[in-house]
Order: structure tokens, then C-alpha cells, then sequence
């Protein structure tokens, strides 16, 4: 059960965005007052949707009634290398490179809370060979009062907090071990695949954060998860470039 006053619409049809996954953004949290889960489905949200970029934004922060909050989340899906655009003068194509970027703030409650936050699955036409590049940041923050110490630990079985995957098997594992901060001070850690690497074939791709993040604390992730044609590691990283620019809109 989840604290809202009112569910987001998340019929896509009609949208220019050439494939909608649905739903675009889930999480579970659990702590000993009980077990709750939601998607954007069960949320207020933003969407902004174009032939090949598709973003959902939560509008306000949801309480869980076990006490740990969704502050902040934000999806975006870039589309696969064959959708297209018609309109009164043909068809025009879109070649951009498939991508999930998933975004997240969370805090615990009173109680040590474990959390789960997934990305919709982005599945696109065949690219083979392919590459790929995962990258990901995880921030702890203590809360206000400052006692003890804040700590977000990863709950893959690598220990890890974030995970990539393409055609639903794991691509590469980020954010390594815990993450520790005390009075005052923000622990963050950044953690990128650094280079592309060849793949095989690609037809889909999602992401993951799992943590246990301890109670009363603020725990925050950003990632981006991209597959070009191999091996193109030059033109890779300039539409990686493409891509976070395109992120800061």
C-alpha cells in the first residue's frame, strides 16, 4: 500500500515514441514494518516522448506505509536503430542508439530499508555485432539529526548496487561494496565500464539498483546503459557524449 492521491495515465498510444514499454519505472521496498511496491503506473508522472526518446519523471515524492520515501526518479529510453517517423512527405529514419538511463532518490524511514529500483526493459531491433558501455553513481547522505553512520550496501549477489543487463542475461555489475558516510559528509561512488565492450547480438537491454540503505538516511543513483554496432568505440563514446548531453534537458 502506497500513500498517493492520484494515478499517472500510462497508456502510450498516440505518443511518437515508436515503442513504449510499460511500465517505464518500478521499485520495492522492504524493512520489518512490511513490504510495498509500485511503478509509474501507481504515481504521478511527467512524460516527454519523441520518435526516438521516451522520459518519465516523478512529479512529487510517494510515501511507502512502511515508511521509506521515493523522493525523486526519473527513466529515459532512447529507441533502437530501425524506428521511423512518417509524416505527409514519407518516411524519414532515426538511427538512434538504444540506451535506459535510470535516476533515483530514496530515504529509509525509521528503519534500515532494502530497495529495488528497475527500468523498464528497452527492446529494439537485432544489432550484431554490438557493443555496449554501463556506467553508474550511487550518493549516500546521512539525515538531518546526523547520528551514526549512513551506509548503502549492495544487494546483488557480486555485492554490487547497480546491474546491466542485455537480452535479460547480466552485462557488468557497478558500484562495488558499500558505501559509508558519517557526520556531515556525502559518500559517493562512480563506477564505468570505461571502455565498449563487443557483445555479441543485442535485441534488448534494463537496469537495476538493489541496496539496503540504513534507517533515516538518503540514498541517490544516476546510470546510462548504451549499445552502438561494433567495434565504432570512437563514434560510441561521441554518441555516449550525445547522450548525456540529451539527458540534461
Amino acid at each position: 500500500m502506497i500513500r498517493t492521491t492520484a494515478l499517472t495515465t500510462a497508456l502510450f498510444a498516440g505518443t511518437a515514441f515508436a515503442q513504449s514499454p510499460n511500465p517505464l519505472f518500478s521499485i520495492s521496498s522492504s524493512n520489518n514494518n512490511g513490504d510495498s511496491s509500485l511503478s509509474s503506473n501507481d504515481m504521478n508522472g511527467s512524460i516527454v516522448s519523441e520518435i526516438d526518446f521516451l522520459q518519465w519523471t516523478l512529479d512529487a515524492p510517494v510515501e511507502f506505509e512502511n515508511g521509506a520515501i521515493l523522493e525523486s526518479a526519473t527513466i529515459i529510453i532512447t529507441g533502437g536503430s530501425n524506428q521511423q517517423e512518417t509524416n505527409g512527405s514519407g518516411s524519414s529514419n532515426f538511427t538512434t542508439n538504444p540506451s535506459v538511463s535510470l535516476a533515483f532518490a530514496v530515504s529509509a524511514g525509521n528503519l534500515d530499508t532494502s530497495f529495488t529500483i528497475s527500468s523498464a526493459t528497452n527492446f529494439f531491433s537485432t544489432i550484431n555485432p554490438a557493443s555496449a558501455l554501463a556506467s553508474a553513481s550511487v550518493t549516500t547522505t546521512q539525515d538531518p539529526v546526523g547520528l551514526g553512520t549512513a551506509t548503502t550496501t549492495g544487494n546483488f549477489a557480486s555485492g554490487d548496487i547497480y546491474s546491466a543487463f542485455i537480452n535479460g542475461s547480466l552485462f557488468a555489475d557497478l558500484v562495488a561494496g558499500t558505501l559509508s558516510t558519517s557526520t556531515g559528509i556525502t559518500g559517493t561512488e562512480d563506477s564505468n565500464g570505461g571502455v565498449f565492450f563487443g557483445v555479441g547480438s543485442a535485441s534488448s537491454i534494463s537496469s537495476q539498483f538493489s541496496f539496503t540503505l540504513t534507517a533515516n538516511d538518503l540514498a541517490s543513483g544516476t546510470s546510462s546503459f548504451v549499445i552502438i554496432p561494433a567495434p565504432g568505440a570512437a563514434a560510441g563514446l561521441a554518441m555516449a557524449g550525445l547522450f548525456a548531453a540529451r539527458r540534461r534537458r
